[in-house]
């Protein structure tokens, strides 16, 4: 029976094998077709004795753009976030070191943090993997989600495809995609048909390197099983699957709009209490149920379903069962001064000058009625005339209401801007009565005074649905002291008026 190591090898050297042929293929082809388009311009002038200057010249552009398409460009590489040291993360890098020496490999020359649930190895640097150095990514949010086993877990993975050589490969699959994608691309404004052999080489390429990749995974996640046991690598999975998903719609809907803003609120607090929000904490075991129930592979995915790796990962050793349930990111000291240089970087790599500190609590007054005073700007002739407690009869008639907004739009389109314009224009009017904006993760803003609240985006489908009615919704107009106030008023002068 083959030793792992040997087995490790060759698969390596089949997968090596694979590969470089895939890249040759792909160079023959470019090269025989820029060859054919010049030999067919040099055939109509020694054969022909003719020259037609119209297709001439469509021949030798072609044969230019896909000779400069697949000419390799030299990897640049830019930091993609903070970089760590041993000095300053001792307990971080002792656990680094653990699996570096399990797997007899050295830990990367560079270990940066990144804003991402996940952590990644690659070779960088240099010309075709020529030259290059080792790195590493490991996830802010990720050793949040994880314990301290959990996190050995997917160093292990990590190490994993350093150990089977895939970030070896890597650039040679990565920058022959890159050419092949260069060179559609530099032909799609030059001929259709030159570009369809590429077009369907490229689709074999994706589709065979791809399911060199989805084994890659599995290969690493046993080393993982071995050195971490499998336990710390299953449930380490299922938390990754399912927090991913979280922290997508977090940053989307949370973070994004205060960073356009040019704001910073602190992240590790805010995902922290986002992953306790019931919704957030129903979406995560949803995910996680549907990958493990319904999990299918498509032909261009880069990583098996979360079902086949568990599946995988059952039968794997158990590895050594020392569980340690410490959050991981108590590996991790001055977390929260990593964090401002994270989004630091973050404001570099988005050039921006940076981003400014503000408490969650801070960011209705200071992010969202800002936003929303511009955005009802750009509706005042539409808006104009119109006081809260006019409320009622725009319900009930919104189609005819929303007829006044862009006719790029369809119904109900027209409607959603008719409510979102009149939903801001009303949360700004009631600021300048005193109502302090509340936004809650995964939760309806609203302003609040004196212990009540008014929810401006849902009024008008409330008041349209018959769930307000009108003199309730009056009243509490009279309540606010927003009763006759014309919308457009509170205002000011608009950026972009219509």
């Amino acid at each position: 029976m083959l030793s792992p190591a040997t087995q490790s090898s060759l698969s390596l050297t089949g997968r090596a094998v694979t590969a470089i042929l895939l890249m040759i293929g792909f160079y023959i082809l470019a090269l025989a077709m820029a060859a054919s388009m010049f030999f067919l311009v040099y055939a109509m002038i020694h054969y022909g004795h003719r020259i037609n200057f119209r297709i001439s010249l469509f021949l030798l552009v072609g044969t230019g753009t896909v000779l400069w398409s697949i000419v390799p460009r030299r990897d640049r590489f830019t930091p993609p976030g903070p970089r760590l040291n041993p000095a300053e993360q001792p307990e971080l890098f002792k656990m680094i070191s653990e699996v570096a020496d399990a797997t007899r490999l050295k830990i990367p020359s560079e270990i940066y943090l990144v804003p991402e649930i996940n952590a990644w190895v690659a070779n960088r640097g240099g010309v075709m993997g020529i030259g290059d150095r080792r790195i590493m990514g490991i996830g802010l949010p990720l050793l949040q989600i994880l314990n301290v086993s959990q996190l050995k877990a997917v160093f292990a993975h990590e190490f994993g495809h350093y150990y089977g050589g895939d970030t070896k490969l890597g650039p040679w699959i990565y920058k022959t995609r890159v050419a092949i994608s260069r060179t559609i691309e530099n032909l799609s404004d030059h001929s259709t048909l030159m570009q369809l052999p590429f077009n369907l080489y490229g689709k074999l390429f994706l589709r065979i390197t791809h399911a060199i990749s989805r084994r890659q995974e599995i290969a690493a996640d046993a080393l993982a099983s071995r050195i971490a046991g499998s336990d710390a690598l299953i449930e380490g999975l299922k938390k990754i699957h399912g927090s991913s998903i979280a922290f997508d719609v977090f940053w989307r809907n949370e973070l994004t709009p205060v960073l356009s803003a040019g704001f910073h609120p602190p992240v590790i607090e805010g995902f922290e209490r986002y992953l306790t929000e019931p919704a957030i904490v129903r979406l995560m075991a949803d995910v996680i149920d549907s990958e493990l129930n319904e999990g299918s592979i498509h032909p261009y995915d880069t990583h098996p379903s979360l079902q086949l790796r568990i599946r995988a990962a059952v039968i794997l050793p158990l590895g050594k069962k020392t569980e340690d349930d410490r959050p991981a990111i108590s590996l991790i000291r001055n977390a929260l001064s990593l964090e401002d240089q994270l989004f630091s970087v973050l404001a570099q790599l988005n050039r921006k000058s940076g981003y400014k500190s503000l408490s969650w609590d801070e960011i209705g007054p200071r992010v969202y009625i800002p936003m929303w005073r511009k955005y009802a700007r750009d509706y005042m002739s539409q808006l104009s005339g119109i006081t809260p407690d006019s409320f009622p009869e725009l319900a009930l008639n919104l189609d005819q209401f929303a007829r006044k907004f862009r006719d790029k739009y369809t119904s109900d389109d027209r409607k959603s801007q008719a409510v979102s314009a009149l939903g801001a224009a009303l949360a700004v009017t009631l600021k300048t009565k005193g109502w302090q904006p509340h936004v809650h993760f995964h939760d309806d803003i609203f302003l609040q005074n004196n212990g009540s609240k008014i929810y401006p985006f849902k009024i008008i489908r409330e008041l349209h649905e018959g769930k307000i009615q009108t003199e309730e919704w009056r009243q509490q107009c009279e309540a606010a002291g927003i009763s006759g106030i014309d919308l457009v008023t509170v205002l000011g002068t608009p950026v972009d008026s219509q």
